[in-house]
């Protein structure tokens, strides 16, 4: 990671309350307990996806803002990606959602019921 890349992912990480249920660990999944078996299965899924492509990834974040969101990461080159898990969630929720994470962050679904590496490509 060059220097850039390392001052963009610094500026980023200062989104994160780092009272998260998994603390300051990246690479650490952690559940929710009211998240239903599918989801933390998919949450799953998708953190190892993460990790094979090189991705730093914290599960289960709290933002400053307050807001809490299934998993942040972050590529080698510094870009930050708030990625949330779906399952019975309306639209309103979702696009409330993506207005109340940080503009700076790339943001993404991903659905229970659908394909999951059809949902990577942004990967």
């Amino acid at each position: 990671m060059n220097q850039k890349s390392m001052y963009k992912m610094k500026n980023l990480k200062n989104f994160i309350s780092f009272n998260s249920l998994c603390g300051n660990k990246s690479n650490m999944f952690c559940i929710n307990n009211n998240e239903s078996e599918i989801h933390r299965y998919i949450k799953y899924r998708i953190c190892t996806e993460l990790v094979k492509k090189g991705y730093e990834f914290f599960t289960e974040v709290i933002l400053k803002s307050g807001k809490r969101c299934d998993i942040i990461a972050f590529s080698k080159e510094g870009e930050g990606t708030i990625i949330e898990v779906i399952n019975s969630e309306s639209e309103e929720s979702i696009n409330q959602k993506a207005i109340d994470y940080p503009m700076e962050f790339n943001f993404y679904t991903i659905n229970c019921s659908e394909k999951l590496e059809e949902q990577l490509y942004f990967l």
